[in-house]
């Protein structure tokens, strides 16, 4: 907690492993205020729904903005459609690249406990991890997850959630 991340807007975030929440500072005239229990899902629900959040690189009008995070973790990132009903239940998965690793992340981050695995890791490596925290389910984007980490899933009974980035649209979202 000693190293805050300073953000564009003046505001200070650090984060608390005691309470696994964010610390906020809004900076005032006489010195900051550390406000506790700010999460990922209270940070996204009370920002600036237009403000841009996620810029797509090869795109740089298409944006996700704070609202469309959220949006898409309350209706299509929603972990219940696969099972998750407890913020201690376990969701494996191997990062999908650019902006979806992100929405991914956020997603399982608000609603679970995210385990997200090297995507260079090998069958071994999956096997040891499921072993290790006996995941509620494991997440795979077609086209992207290696066969590797789903013939881990399945061999171990792991249930798979099959997933599609969206091609078009905004950056970053999936199905």
């Amino acid at each position: 907690m000693d190293h805050p991340i300073s953000m564009s807007n003046g505001i200070d975030y650090r984060f608390d492993p005691s309470g696994l929440t964010i610390l906020l500072s809004d900076p005032g005239p006489k010195g900051s205020t550390w406000y506790r229990g700010l999460s990922i899902y209270t940070m996204l629900e009370s920002a600036d729904r237009a403000r841009p959040f996620i810029r797509d690189v090869k795109r740089p009008n298409n944006h996700l903005t704070y609202g469309d995070v959220f949006d898409f973790i309350e209706r299509g990132g929603d972990l219940r459609r696969w099972g998750i009903r407890e913020r201690g239940q376990i969701v494996m998965y191997m990062p999908p690249p650019g902006p979806a690793g992100a929405v991914v992340l956020l997603s399982i981050c608000t609603q679970a406990v995210a385990m997200p695995l090297d995507p260079e890791a090998t069958y071994d490596d999956v096997i040891a991890a499921i072993n290790q925290v006996n995941p509620t389910v494991a997440i795979a984007f077609r086209g992207i997850t290696s066969d590797l980490f789903v013939r881990a899933a399945q061999d171990s009974e792991t249930p798979i959630c099959w997933q599609e980035i969206l091609a078009e649209g905004k950056p970053g979202l999936f199905r």
